[in-house]
């Protein structure tokens, strides 16, 4: 279980993946978060327990839920836009022009902070 990221909310998220090839098949409410049912279940709850009662006549009350935007995280995980290293903008603001560098270069500029920019 995990948080969504599709928004600044970062409500609670379980993910179901496929353990044949590691790939994320949906996404949908963690039961135990408080964003993602009116009345979560406690942590101390099994978790055999919860998805009991998120079945069945008993889930139309319990069932946890992602919102939209939630529920499509998924396809950003496999985006061909997806952006998996940091990148800096070598060019004017708006030329699209940028350049991978590491994630050390970056802490440096980050903790150094506006020095270059002043």
């Amino acid at each position: 279980m995990t948080q969504c990221f599709g928004c600044w909310t970062q409500c609670g998220v379980r993910a179901r993946v496929d353990r044949n090839n590691n790939q994320v098949l949906r996404i949908a409410g963690n039961p135990y978060h408080p964003l993602s049912q009116d009345i979560h279940f406690g942590y101390n709850m099994p978790i055999k327990e919860a998805f009991e009662k998120m079945g069945g006549e008993s889930g139309l009350a319990n069932r946890s839920t992602a919102c939209a935007r939630g529920a499509t995280m998924m396809e950003s995980l496999d985006s061909p836009t997806r952006i998996l290293e940091p990148m800096k903008r070598v060019g004017k603001r708006g030329e699209g022009k940028w350049q991978r560098i590491s994630f050390e270069q970056l802490i440096k500029e980050v903790v150094e902070g506006g020095r270059f920019i002043w």
